[in-house]
């Protein structure tokens, strides 16, 4: 008799519809005041928090470095970098060190062969790796990548800055994520840049974390509706 192999498939796991608060919008908090805010994120129910780096060079402004990071680990929040940088092997090792969930970076300046050297070093820390892309930029051309991919961070915004109004440009990209998913579906598909209630209920259907900046930190009276109406 020829003995069966025993193949065992790996299980998809369902993927949760969540709000990630970016913190870009607390940058010019202190410490303090953000510790607080942090408190309240954890309050609502939420596990995630979105994280922006930036270098003032692929975008003008610099943002987060590695400043609330600790806090947010001790809280048991899960952060989301994502990284606005020109040159991302600068950084990794940095956030490497403070075992977040997921790092994301842009593939613009970038090409293909590198940007897959990055995504396997970020796995080979344990760490979730995916890529993060202007609306202006044919995810299409990345195709190559999926199979490495747990994160695709699609821009409704130009990168950079926050308060910025949603731009539906990035409804193409969402559609690709969407084809993406087909082959890899635990992927995780962010949307960010000037998310509200009434665009995430727009593209539900082909997003998984809504980042959400302003709107949150306005809103935050509201937020626990918002939350729920989200994870319907």
């Amino acid at each position: 008799m020829t003995k069966k192999k025993n193949i065992s498939k790996k299980q998809n796991k369902v993927v949760c519809k969540r709000i990630e608060p970016s913190l870009l919008s607390i940058i010019k908090k202190s410490n303090k005041e953000a510790v607080t805010i942090l408190k309240f994120i954890k309050k609502l129910g939420l596990k995630y928090v979105h994280y922006d780096v930036m270098d003032g060079k692929f975008v003008p402004n610099t943002a987060l470095n590695t400043q609330f990071l600790k806090e947010i680990k001790k809280l048991g929040l899960k952060a989301t970098v994502h990284l606005m940088v020109l040159k991302p092997l600068c950084y990794l090792k940095k956030y490497f060190k403070f075992n977040v969930e997921a790092i994301t970076f842009h593939v613009e300046p970038l090409n293909i062969t590198t940007i897959k050297k990055y995504l396997l070093a970020i796995k080979n820390q344990k760490i979730k790796c995916g890529i993060a892309i202007k609306m202006e930029t044919d995810l299409k051309k990345y195709t190559s990548l999926n199979r490495y991919l747990d994160y695709i961070t699609i821009m409704s915004v130009p990168p950079g800055k926050s308060g910025q109004t949603y731009n539906n440009k990035c409804l193409h990209n969402l559609k690709v994520a969407k084809k993406f998913k087909q082959h890899n579906p635990n992927l995780i598909v962010q949307i960010d840049g000037g998310i509200n209630l009434e665009n995430a209920k727009k593209n539900f259907t082909l997003v998984d974390h809504f980042i959400m900046g302003s709107y949150f930190f306005n809103n935050l009276e509201n937020m626990k509706k918002v939350i729920k109406l989200i994870k319907q």
